[in-house]
């Protein structure tokens, strides 16, 4: 029953891991995705591409790919920040309104390549530009 309810069904994700496993991620000095993804299911205790439960009782959290791109994109924005533009880190704690300009605008300009594909930004646009995977359920 529950399978004759879902045939047809059409979900839409974000994907996990970009399909160019040979590119190099822009937070690392040399990592390609590939070995990203080696690491990380070495980490999960498991082999690629087993998801099943860890001998710690928990499943691997796929969400490792989003939440890497997202620390490398403000590890960026940070150095772009304090680094490149020589903005006062007190600007950024003070929260003052070039600190918060100085971040947005270096935000705004985020364009890398990270694990689940390029990380950039159009303009006008709050969400950031990706892969998503669209699958249908088919009986």
């Amino acid at each position: 029953e529950l399978t004759q309810m879902a045939t047809g069904m059409v979900t839409a994700n974000m994907m996990f891991w970009r399909t160019d496993l040979s590119t190099v991620l822009a937070c690392s000095a040399s990592m390609t995705v590939d070995e990203f993804i080696d690491e990380w299911f070495t980490r999960q205790g498991n082999k690629r591409p087993d998801l099943a439960m860890t001998s710690d009782g928990y499943s691997p959290a796929l969400e490792a790919g989003t939440t890497a791109d997202a620390v490398c994109m403000y590890a960026r924005m940070l150095h772009e920040v304090l680094i490149n533009r020589g903005v006062p880190l007190s600007d950024l704690t003070g929260r003052s309104e070039a600190g918060y300009a100085a971040v947005q605008d270096a935000l705004s300009n985020t364009d890398f390549e990270g694990v689940q594909g390029q990380v950039k930004f159009v303009p006008g646009e709050a969400d950031p530009k990706g892969a998503v995977i669209i699958q249908q359920l088919q009986p």
